[in-house]
């Protein structure tokens, strides 16, 4: 079934001016309602993208903002979800899913993800009965979590040297009884999870782009989650594989973010490299987010799935969570991925258009 949500071929003139009229007469979240309630299961990638651009709101310029939802909301019409499983909610379904790491983390991410979408539309228990289709459609994988509760039993043993290194070039043993060890002392983890998601990034090829983003949106899900969750965290990181060690260290010049976002819209990825750290050296990594959102709204999200939305609104979740290290690697990270799958934006370039006319 097409995803209603993610249409294949150019936005009509007619539909782009019929978003832009009910926006503006009746405010865009009724409208919003009204295409999320018309959603089925199918659709699931297409929530995600959308919720994607209402994370990244803020920071989005108000015609790129409308670009991107004129583009990506087609006109369909209402069809009332079928009421939810007796007793099932939201939590109920997260901890369901959370063992379970088929398509790399795919049901908990989706659960976290119409959580929050519901609750920004007001749409209560509605998308609960799309999660159970999807989540019972997709096959099981228990094998990390199963995994990663023997480390949570026993004696607590050392970890001993560069976490970081050990997420991103040890063994998946090693990796397990490292980070359980962390986990077990109480030690926070999120910090270096993320900057070994960042190191896998940055060392990603861009056909690997969308899939290593992916880190960050099952890392998004772990504040609240049991410590198996953040195991599985762990051995998610390591999947991806290592080769280089990337530095962060500053280099010669000065540049402003303005020269990093032309660099990232002109797919130049080696410029990125260069621009980004010296933007670093005299800027807050969370000042960059707007520079990011514009950026990840340039191209268009059917080109890719919408990974790279979905990867900078996981980013705009972690940024408060973070200490300034982690959040430069994560800024730093996705800078260069927007640069190495910067594509074409002809659909959300005429969605921008037709809301500024």
């Amino acid at each position: 079934m097409a995803d209603p949500l993610i249409g294949k071929g150019l936005p009509s003139p007619e539909a782009l001016e019929a978003y832009i009229r009910r926006v503006r007469t009746g405010g865009l979240e009724p409208l919003l309602r009204e295409r999320v309630c018309a959603a089925d299961s199918g659709s699931a990638q297409g929530l995600m993208v959308l919720r994607a651009i209402l994370v990244l709101a803020p920071w989005l310029q108000e015609a790129s903002l409308h670009g991107l939802l004129a583009t990506c909301v087609p006109e369909v019409g209402p069809r009332p979800f079928a009421a939810p499983a007796a007793a099932e909610t939201y939590a109920s379904l997260r901890a369901k899913v959370a063992p379970d790491m088929a398509s790399t983390g795919f049901k908990g991410i989706l659960a976290h993800q119409m959580e929050d979408l519901a609750q920004r539309l007001d749409l209560g228990l509605a998308l609960v009965p799309l999660l159970q289709v999807v989540c019972e459609a997709l096959p099981v994988d228990l094998y990390w979590n199963q995994r990663a509760i023997r480390r949570l039993e026993g004696p607590i043993p050392p970890a001993s040297g560069d976490s970081v290194r050990v997420l991103c070039e040890g063994g998946l043993v090693e990796v397990l009884n490292h980070f359980g060890a962390l986990l077990r002392r109480g030690e926070p983890i999120l910090d270096l999870l993320v900057e070994g998601a960042s190191r896998k990034l940055l060392e990603a090829s861009r056909e690997l782009q969308g899939r290593t983003s992916w880190i960050f949106l099952y890392l998004a899900t772990l504040p609240g989650a049991g410590q198996a969750q953040w195991l599985q965290a762990a051995a998610l990181v390591n999947l991806f594989p290592s080769e280089d060690w990337p530095s962060l260290d500053t280099v010669p010049g000065v540049a402003s973010a303005e020269d990093l976002l032309d660099a990232i819209l002109d797919a130049e990825p080696g410029k990125a490299r260069v621009l980004g750290r010296q933007v670093l050296a005299s800027s807050e990594p969370a000042s960059l987010l707007p520079l990011l959102a514009e950026a990840a709204a340039a191209s268009d999200p059917v080109n890719d799935n919408g990974h790279r939305l979905l990867a900078t609104a996981a980013l705009a979740e972690l940024l408060p969570l973070l200490g300034v290290p982690a959040q430069a690697w994560a800024v730093y990270a996705l800078a260069i991925s927007l640069a190495t799958t910067q594509t074409g934006g002809e659909r959300v370039l005429m969605g921008r258009k037709a809301w500024l006319c």
